[in-house]
Formats: C-alpha cells, sequence, structure tokens
C-alpha cells in the first residue's frame, strides 16, 4: 500500500475530492494522528502552563485546607467530649468533697458543695471511732 495519496494536490479541496471520487468507501473512525513539532511544542508550552496552575491552586487548597482543619479540630474534639458527656449522663470533675463517717452503718459518705450523696463506701477501721462514747453529730451544740 501506498503511504500517501493525493499529495499531489495543492489545495485541501482539490485533495478531499480526488480522495472521495477514487476511494472504496468513505467511513467515519477514530484514528491517531501525529502532531506536527510546531503542534506538538504548542501542546508543552501549554501543559507547562497548566502545571504551574494547578500547582498554584494546590498551595492555595492545602492553605485552605490547614485553615479549615484548625476551625474544624477544636469543635470536632469538642464534639467527642459532649458525646462522652451523653453517653455516661455525667462527667468526672474535680472539687470539695465533704466526708462523713456512720460509725453505725459503717460507711463513709462523700458530699459534694450541693450537698448531694457522691460516693460512699465501708468505713476503714482507723475511719471509725476507736472510744467507747460515740458522738452524734446533729448539727447544733447540744
Amino acid at each position: 500500500m501506498k503511504k500517501e495519496y493525493g499529495k499531489e494536490y495543492e489545495t485541501d479541496e482539490e485533495r478531499i475530492a480526488f480522495l472521495e471520487d477514487n476511494a472504496d468507501s468513505v467511513e467515519n473512525k477514530e484514528y491517531f494522528k501525529r502532531f506536527t513539532p510546531q503542534e506538538l511544542k504548542e501542546k508543552k508550552d501549554r501543559k507547562i502552563d497548566v502545571d504551574v496552575e494547578v500547582a498554584d491552586l494546590d498551595e492555595e487548597k492545602k492553605a485552605k485546607m490547614k485553615e479549615y482543619k484548625d476551625k474544624i479540630d477544636p469543635l470536632a474534639k469538642e464534639g467527642k467530649q459532649l458525646l462522652k458527656c451523653i453517653k455516661k449522663k455525667g462527667q468526672v470533675v474535680s472539687g470539695r468533697l465533704f466526708k462523713f463517717v456512720d460509725n453505725e452503718e459503717r460507711m463513709v459518705g462523700f458530699y459534694d458543695e450541693q450537698g448531694d450523696l457522691v460516693e460512699s463506701r465501708p468505713a476503714f477501721p482507723d475511719e471509725l471511732q476507736t472510744t467507747i462514747f460515740q458522738m452524734n453529730r446533729t448539727g447544733t451544740n447540744d
């Protein structure tokens, strides 16, 4: 097979007319067309421009992502803490507790500043009164 047909015609219209007249049939299909050196250079130049623009946009994206991450992280941390509190229906706090020893029941109770019992446990032997006279606390000086 010849590598070229109709190259002797100088205009595109004449060449296309010759090819249509002499071809067995005309079909539309995809094929690979090589670039000319000028087209290839234009594509390479455009590729460089696109790569530079993409790099610039990536830097902007990273800066924005860091900015959003800095905003989101504290909120996410607080959300996790709140979820733990909701699941447990309370939270661990540090504060003053008031210890009361009940010698009759041999129990120790810890009360918060609102007067609510927070914790109770059996009394240790050294917490129980060792005298034979037991002093009952009534809150008055009778």
